[in-house]
């Protein structure tokens, strides 16, 4: 019979792992992909979609932010 219950070998690694930390289960800090891509930049380009034609589909709203995402890089290139 299969047993979905973690081992005692990994919750004691999970209690020496809390014990030498501040016991928080949140991620931690660390290089490389963001935890999130969400920025103020993508909130406002998007609100300003959705402002323009509240009838956007979700494939309309991600069509017109890569655009303007890559003409924002063009830009950045050009200047």
């Amino acid at each position: 019979m299969w047993s979905q219950a973690s081992s005692d070998r990994t919750v004691l690694n999970w209690y020496h792992g809390l014990q030498h930390s501040n016991f928080s289960v949140e991620d931690a800090a660390r290089s490389g992909h963001p935890r999130t891509a969400v920025k103020e930049e993508t909130i406002d380009a998007v609100r300003a979609i959705i402002d323009d034609d509240p009838h956007s589909t979700y494939e309309q709203i991600e069509t017109l932010w890569a655009l303007l995402r890559y003409r924002s890089v063009q830009l950045f290139i050009i200047f």
